[in-house]
Formats: C-alpha cells, structure tokens, sequence
C-alpha cells in the first residue's frame, strides 16, 4: 500500500465533498435570497 497515493486519493475526496458542499451552499443562498423578495 503506497501512503503517498493514499493520501492523495484522501485530499482529492475532501476536495470534492468541499465543492459539493459549496454547490449546495451556493444553491441553498440562492433559494433564500429568492424567498426574501
């Protein structure tokens, strides 16, 4: 098992939850400063 690969492996995984949390972030903001008009 090489370490190396696993930890970019791992910091590629957060990356993507990150942006998909950001996405999620972006779309729920949007929603809500709909609502608020």
């Amino acid at each position: 098992m090489n370490p190396k690969k696993t930890t970019e492996e791992a910091t590629e995984k957060l990356l993507h939850e990150n942006a998909v949390t950001e996405r999620m972030n972006g779309i729920l903001k949007a929603e809500w400063l709909d609502m608020e008009e």
